[in-house]
């Protein structure tokens, strides 16, 4: 159904947010009676903010490990914020 955005703080890099409104429609079908499905509009809301964690790595790739063994990778998080 698409949504709306809503833009804070967007001259300033560090302070900009994105708050967003969906409608999202969802069918569905009472069992016990046979009859048309039926819709309910269901509305969510999402944030979306600056990313101030940022790791070295992109991926975690540990393959596969057997029980009772364990594999530790090191990654470096830089904190731009």
């Amino acid at each position: 159904m698409g949504g709306r955005v809503y833009n804070f703080d967007s001259e300033d890099l560090t302070k900009r947010t994105q708050h967003y409104e969906w409608l999202i429609p969802v069918h569905f079908k009472n069992v016990d009676t046979r009859g048309d499905s039926s819709i309910l509009y269901l509305q969510a809301r999402t944030t979306t903010v600056q990313r101030t964690l940022v790791p070295n790595t992109q991926v975690l790739d540990f393959g596969e490990i057997p029980v009772a063994f364990r594999k530790t990778a090191e990654i470096l998080i830089k904190n731009t914020g």
